[in-house]
């Protein structure tokens, strides 16, 4: 499998998704990965792959925008993001992981090589459970 991360350009700097650790523990030796920034355009930006995952974080509409532009090239396309609004504005994509992603990634791997994948795989954890999110209404 060849799979391409993309990291596009953002207006607010967000935590990635997806973390590498995690992304390379789903590989094998036969996989191969490319990471490449929007902003760098680096040649690697539209070389094929089999699968691309985009981040999506505070630009929905632009992650939604590549995602649209890398499924025309015939791309299995994968939108990551940690909230489900963000996830919802942004088209384009096969399948949106939804949360944090370390959860997630695995699972779609294992479908992926299955040839069984969903439209959608949303993670049970929450920040809220971490008590470190507070949500506009609780802060006022």
């Amino acid at each position: 499998m060849k799979l391409k991360i993309v990291l596009p350009t953002e207006t607010k700097r967000k935590a990635p998704a997806l973390g590498l650790g995690t992304l390379i523990s789903t590989l094998d030796g036969s996989d191969e990965i490319i990471v490449t920034a929007e902003q760098s355009q680096q040649s690697s930006m539209w070389e094929e792959a089999d699968v691309v995952v985009i981040s999506a974080g505070s630009d929905a509409k632009r992650a939604g925008n590549l995602a649209e532009l890398y499924r025309m090239t015939g791309a299995y396309v994968v939108l990551a993001g940690l909230e489900f609004g963000t996830m919802t504005e942004a088209g384009g994509a096969n399948t949106r992981l939804v949360g944090p992603a370390d959860g997630l990634w695995p699972e779609f791997v294992r479908d992926f090589r299955r040839g069984n994948t969903r439209n959608c795989y949303v993670s049970e954890f929450s920040l809220r459970d971490t008590g470190l999110f507070v949500s506009p209404v609780d802060a006022a």
